[in-house]
């Protein structure tokens, strides 16, 4: 069940300059899409939303943002394989004529206790390939309109995961970690902002530790506005699975 835990807090206030601004979600579920999709909705942003189920609770979160929000296009459905989530992203970035922000939330599954080594990259490159290909859509189109925007890839972990659990999370980590870093790089000078955030509880040393779904969408706000011109490229942990 879609349950949110951010406060009643009218974000438009504190971040002005994200008013209007053209924003993605994809990967909408759970307590963090939620979470997500509600920071952006309250900052009056306009959304196009892609949640992984077509459910009552999706629509009811819809029915939840769509007075605050400046505009919402909403997608219900998963996404199955790579043409389908490339033809995605690029309808969306044309659904307000080009984006300013994309946010991709994706989550790494539990493998069988028989996977191998093989299975287990199949199923990184399985949870990374929205965020990728979204990153890289968003990255040309925003190139093409002369936009400035920031793109957030934010990747979590299921809590209480098995040693194989622990490790496609280490693997996924660190993939989008690499990801992260060559992509900011090569969109620094377009004013293209990418950062990450990943599962605390697969690996060590990469910075602040983030405790929960809504300080991990306060985040994601914070990096999507203009505050901090200069961050790009970072990675951030969290508990959140």
């Amino acid at each position: 069940m879609l349950i949110g835990t951010l406060d009643e807090v009218e974000f438009a206030h504190e971040y002005p300059e994200l008013v209007g601004k053209r924003v993605l979600v994809t990967g909408v579920a759970g307590p963090l899409g939620v979470d997500v999709v509600r920071a952006f909705a309250e900052a009056r942003a306009r959304l196009v939303v892609q949640a992984t189920e077509d459910s009552p609770e999706t629509l009811a979160l819809a029915e939840i943002i769509a007075p605050h929000a400046m505009d919402v296009r909403l997608f219900p459905g998963a996404l199955e394989g790579a043409d389908a989530m490339l033809r995605f992203a690029r309808e969306a970035s044309q659904k307000f004529g080009g984006l300013d922000v994309v946010v991709n939330l994706a989550q790494t599954a539990e493998p069988s206790p028989e996977a191998d080594d093989g299975e287990i990259e199949s199923m990184v490159a399985d949870s990374l390939a929205m965020p990728v290909l979204a990153t890289r859509v968003a990255v040309n189109r925003m190139r093409t309109m002369l936009c400035a925007g920031s793109i957030i890839n934010i990747v979590t972990a299921p809590r209480n995961a098995s040693p194989a659990g622990d490790m496609l999370a280490v693997i996924a980590r660190h993939a989008l970690a690499s990801f992260t870093r060559t992509e900011a790089e090569a969109a620094a000078g377009d004013a293209i902002r990418i950062n990450a955030i990943v599962p605390a509880a697969a690996a060590t040393g990469f910075g602040q530790v983030l405790s929960g779904t809504a300080d991990v969408a306060t985040l994601a706000l914070h990096l999507a506005s203009g505050r901090g011109p200069e961050l790009s490229g970072l990675v951030f942990e969290a508990w959140c699975g």
